[in-house]
């Protein structure tokens, strides 16, 4: 006896590397899901719409959507809104597309004149680490501006 595990008799070390099988890819797996997106997206429709004609979640969809977006199948037109790239000769930047924030976009109307946080609170009646945190998003956006006097003001282009 050797004082080698008895248990298991292991053939011989080959001189081959892992990985290098020899062995052709894996085949692609079918697509079903993102040809009917596809073939359904002649027209712009919402995501629920595009579920339901699917037979899938919205989620689901979504996920596809996304997907197929990074390689350039398809286009979003507004929140929720999607048609196949070759159908749109004029898609909108995807970074300018959001949902609608009516919290946001009354901010964004009482922000004409500068107005400082505290005014802010008195107007909307809201808690001062709410409206600093929607306050922030907005910023983030470039929709408003933070200024030194310590108010705030919406930005027009």
């Amino acid at each position: 006896m050797d004082g080698g595990n008895l248990l298991f008799d292991l053939p011989p070390a080959s001189g081959k590397r892992r990985g290098k099988s020899g062995r052709s890819p894996p085949p692609r797996r079918p697509q079903a899901v993102r040809d009917a997106l596809m073939a359904f997206l002649i027209e712009p429709h919402t995501v629920k719409e595009i579920a339901l004609s699917v037979d899938r979640k919205t989620s689901t969809v979504t996920g596809h959507l996304q997907a197929m977006r990074r390689k350039n199948l398809v286009v979003r037109l507004s929140w929720g809104v999607w048609v196949r790239r070759d159908k749109c000769e004029c898609p909108p930047d995807h970074a300018s597309i959001r949902r609608r924030n009516p919290a946001q976009d009354e901010l964004l109307a009482l922000l004409d004149e500068p107005k400082g946080l505290t005014e802010l609170q008195e107007i909307t009646n809201r808690r001062g680490d709410t409206l600093r945190a929607t306050l922030v998003k907005m910023l983030k956006r470039g929709d408003i501006e933070h200024r030194a006097d310590e108010r705030f003001a919406a930005v027009r282009a």
